[in-house]
């Protein structure tokens, strides 16, 4: 017998309740968004951006955990090896792109891995 909310689908390997992801997708944007790339507040921003990775995977989602992977890993090139070494109007654009994807794709994902039946049947 089971109690309390059981909305959560079968398909996932590891079973989160959807209020535990909506306060993780809420901590992820706040700190991608507001986080700097320098120091400890980077390898924060690592570890926020490898959480949507893991919730991807663990709902079997793996084309969008690799396109995830892949979109992370050029953004974190380019803003630390890329960016530095080029000016003008290339730097500009590149810093714009690289810049939306390490700060709104991570928040992006995690809400890719809530289904909304059982997010409105836990509300």
């Amino acid at each position: 017998m089971e109690f309390g909310l059981s909305s959560i689908s079968d398909k996932s390997v590891l079973k989160l309740d959807p209020r535990t992801k909506l306060c993780l997708l809420i901590a992820i944007s706040l700190i991608m968004v507001g986080g700097k790339t320098v120091g400890v507040e980077y390898i924060l921003r690592v570890i926020c951006a490898a959480i949507p990775f893991v919730l991807l995977l663990t709902v079997r989602h793996i084309k969008s955990a690799l396109i995830y992977v892949v979109l992370i890993a050029f953004s974190v090139f380019c803003e630390g090896s890329v960016i530095p070494n080029i000016s003008g109007a290339p730097n500009l654009i590149l810093m714009i792109l690289c810049g939306i994807i390490s700060r709104f794709v991570p928040g992006y994902m995690m809400a890719g891995t809530q289904y909304g039946q059982p997010l409105s049947a836990s509300l």
